[in-house]
């Protein structure tokens, strides 16, 4: 079973607590009395609507056939096929079939009903197809999606059903992708009053499942909330909430359509999200640059050190990463400016990640760029690569100008448009 997480969001005409709020109990004038039971509807637009943003699954896929699969439509391609669980009924598996019409062209079949039937549920999800650039390769690739506006979702037992419901799917695809994506567009809505304070709830499944059942002790918590519709001020809905001047404790029905709201005498959470820890600084101006052993595409080595007496452009990539991407065709074009000279090189490592990936995309690469492109051997072990351990780089692209005397000169994180701080560092260096 996936992680569990909910988003709860809070439209409040009144604010309480602020974001980030220290966890504290009420006083006793302000402790809740209201208990509420709270019956939720399915909005399939939610998501757009306030804006919670969305988080896709991945759904791998196989040649090999359900067996609960019965009926199937005529495929262009060869198919394959995955499965989605939503619910935990009897008819909580849903078979999706990807027929491949080419490489970057495919149909989308969902067992929407789950009836083992692939041909009552409206044809080919994909509704939308086009070409969207491909910033590893430089180049365009193939993109559909499409929506499913009514999926059952089946409760109760393996053998019994108690009840279905419906929900919303989008799914999506891109060329070079296994498997294909899918997210729940929706959310659980409800406006209601509480200690004369009139609120929102917007509760929305992010895992796809739609089981809502949860223990603050079980392996799916937490379910996280959002006061305010912000995607800020965030709670677990699993401990004591912060809620229309009271502190309660909820619970939800397993299809997340019933909500209980309890007042509790427990402390009430922090509210927001936890701080993001702080980088640690790059290496200091004037600091010796650690030396370090790099792999050639040819499977030779060399040493940073090797470069003694030179200005060196140090540049941590991944063939994985957009924004390095982005930054390369400059540093072509300062490289190609710059190649001839006995004063100056470029020295461009790729790090975190993997031997097969950079062997594959330097060669493919090759008609656009003449850089000098080595190999970190730490690959994918981001805690002992010459980036991590030696550089304190946390997010690349990183840029290290290091003078010929072997000293850090200037260095920086990401890249910008029309940057010229490679150039301008060089030049102070070489007059």
């Amino acid at each position: 079973m996936r992680i569990f997480s909910a988003l709860l969001a809070l439209s409040v005409s009144t604010a309480v607590f602020s974001s980030g709020s220290p966890t504290r109990r009420l006083p006793a004038s302000t402790q809740a009395t209201q208990k509420l039971d709270i019956q939720l509807k399915y909005d399939a637009k939610a998501g757009a609507t306030y804006r919670l943003g969305y988080r896709p699954m991945a759904n791998p896929l196989t040649d090999d056939k359900p067996s609960t699969l019965r009926k199937e439509p005529v495929y262009v391609g060869k198919p394959q096929y995955g499965t989605i669980r939503i619910g935990n009924g009897p008819r909580a598996l849903h078979t999706i079939a990807l027929d491949f019409v080419s490489e970057s062209e495919w149909k989308l079949y969902f067992d929407a009903n789950a009836n083992g039937d692939l041909t009552d549920d409206g044809g080919d999800v994909f509704t939308e197809r086009k070409q969207v650039d491909d910033l590893r390769n430089q180049t365009k690739k193939g993109y559909a999606s499409g929506a499913v506006p009514k999926v059952r979702v089946s409760y109760g037992t393996n053998k019994s059903e108690t009840h279905s419901t419906t929900v919303a799917l989008s799914f999506y695809k891109y060329e070079g992708n296994a498997g294909v994506q899918f997210y729940d567009p929706g959310a659980y809505v409800a406006d209601i009053d509480i200690n004369g304070t009139t609120e929102k709830l917007v509760i929305q499944d992010a895992t796809g499942e739609h089981i809502f059942t949860r223990t603050p002790t079980g392996p799916d918590t937490p379910i996280w909330g959002y006061l305010k519709a912000d995607g800020r001020s965030r709670v677990d809905l699993m401990k004591p909430v912060p809620l229309g001047g009271g502190v309660y404790a909820a619970t939800f029905s397993t299809d997340g359509r019933r909500l209980k709201l309890a007042p509790t005498t427990e402390p009430a959470q922090t509210v927001g999200l936890p701080k993001a820890a702080p980088r640690p600084p790059l290496l200091a101006v004037g600091t010796p640059a650690p030396d370090f052993t790099y792999v050639r595409l040819d499977g030779t080595t060399g040493k940073l050190s090797d470069f003694k007496g030179k200005v060196v452009v140090l540049d941590f990539w991944a063939t994985w990463c957009g924004p390095c991407m982005m930054a390369m065709p400059h540093l072509e074009e300062f490289w190609k400016a710059n190649k001839s000279s006995d004063k100056v090189t470029v020295l461009a490592v790729c790090v975190w990640d993997a031997e097969e990936a950079y062997k594959k995309w330097v060669p493919a690469n090759k008609d656009k760029y003449t850089l000098p492109f080595v190999f970190d051997p730490a690959a994918q072990n981001n805690a002992n690569s010459i980036a991590k351990k030696l550089y304190q780089v946390s997010g690349i692209p990183t840029t290290y100008i290091i003078d010929a005397n072997g000293n850090v000169a200037a260095n920086w994180v990401g890249y910008q448009k029309d940057d010229t701080r490679i150039e301008d560092t060089v030049a102070k260096l070489l007059k």
